[in-house]
């Protein structure tokens, strides 16, 4: 009976997997939810992004819900506010800890999940939203999206590929920002880049609202595009600046800042040359069938009842919620730390909407610059399109570089 009984829990763990993929409609019917916490900054510098943050996951949770929950449990996440501080990030991850919960998800930026990672050297596991988190290979903490090293190679090369022979970096001094510095300056050590120039580098504190020192060192180097990596408000302050300091060069930033909200508030500002490291699913309208466009088009069905619409916060945490809903899935409710972490590692073809997912690298992301393509704001529609080939190979010349 006992060895019965634990085909059927398999045959019940497989076909819960199987729902998840393919959208089959079997609700969760048990009143007892799967809970899963979740950091979010909700609050603080980062808020907005936390916020919409929050928004896709709650749809995540519906449709997961709509196919089974876990083991017939709905999931729920339950949502913690960190206001943008790494200190209270890790107050809400000791309670985590205290409440012997296998995993969570979250928090929204680097700063806070490196405060975070070394309190899980024994778990549980953490699904960062930010893609400028880099966790050791095998440990239990894992990264949302394409790294920053990919990234801002892809942007260099799309700026080269345009003609661009001076940049100029503008980064924040916080994690991201100081993420940021280092791969830059990794990206222009490249042999394809040796016939590029750096001819200004500046910093600020994330939390200053004047930067026209800044932007008019910038203008005087001479710069034919630059980089501002910095996520959130202070972006918006640096798009402020420049356009004050009167600049009308190409710039690049991360995925982070691809947010309607933020948008919203550049509209005023002179926003007509912003590109952005993005993702797969806004390529909707010209992937392929197959995998990828069926999970792409489930995506957008999930987020059309609430009204949301896609920018970057779907791609910092959709597909690491879901790849945490389909270990859940596959292991059980009962499901320990490790376990879950050694599944997610030994991941090598899930698909998310971000693209397809392989762990085997030891990167913790499961996604490299195969997935790192630009995007160019248009504000006249209010729409993201993509401007580059997967790794940053400009796709077609335009007016502007």
């Amino acid at each position: 009976m006992n060895y019965v009984r634990k085909i059927v829990q398999a045959g019940l763990a497989i076909g819960a997997a199987l729902a998840l993929l393919t959208g089959f409609p079997s609700k969760a019917t048990s009143a007892t939810p799967y809970t899963i916490p979740m950091i979010l900054s909700l609050t603080g510098t980062y808020g907005f992004m936390g916020a919409e943050e929050n928004r896709f996951i709650q749809a995540l949770e519906t449709s997961v819900n709509k196919s089974g929950g876990i083991g017939g449990r709905p999931l729920h996440f339950a949502v913690e506010d960190d206001q943008s501080s790494p200190q209270v990030a890790v107050q809400l991850a000791n309670a985590i800890i205290a409440s012997k919960s296998p995993v969570f998800v979250g928090p929204t930026i680097a700063a806070d999940c490196d405060a975070v990672e070394p309190l899980l050297h024994n778990g549980p596991v953490m699904y960062c939203f930010s893609p400028s988190f880099h966790p050791a290979a095998g440990t239990y903490s894992f990264s949302a999206g394409t790294s920053t090293e990919a990234n801002i190679a892809a942007m260099v090369r799309y700026f080269r590929g345009r003609g661009v022979r001076k940049l100029a970096l503008l980064t924040s001094l916080d994690a991201s920002g100081q993420d940021g510095d280092r791969w830059f300056k990794h990206a222009m050590s490249l042999p394809e880049n040796k016939d590029l120039q750096v001819v200004a580098t500046d910093h600020f504190a994330p939390t200053d609202i004047s930067l026209s020192a800044q932007l008019s060192h910038i203008k005087q180097s001479g710069a034919e595009a630059m980089l501002a990596w910095t996520p959130g408000t202070a972006f918006i302050n640096v798009i402020h600046a420049y356009t004050d300091a009167g600049l009308d060069i190409p710039v690049g930033t991360s995925t982070a800042n691809m947010n309607y909200k933020e948008m919203e508030q550049l509209a005023e500002y002179n926003n007509r040359n912003l590109y952005f490291t993005g993702f797969r699913y806004f390529e909707m309208k010209t992937l392929r069938k197959g995998p990828l466009k069926d999970r792409v088009d489930t995506f957008y069905q999930s987020i059309a009842p609430i009204g949301l619409k896609a920018d970057a916060m779907a791609g910092t945490c959709w597909d690491g919620a879901l790849i945490v809903a389909s270990a859940l899935r596959q292991l059980g409710p009962d499901a320990t730390a490790s376990a879950i972490r050694d599944y997610i590692i030994g991941l090598h073809s899930f698909v998310g909407i971000n693209g397809v997912y392989d762990f085997s690298d030891g990167s913790q992301r499961g996604i490299g610059t195969a997935a790192a393509t630009i995007m160019h704001w248009e504000p006249k529609s209010n729409v993201w399109i993509p401007s580059s080939r997967a790794g940053g190979e400009p796709i077609a010349r335009t007016a502007r570089t």
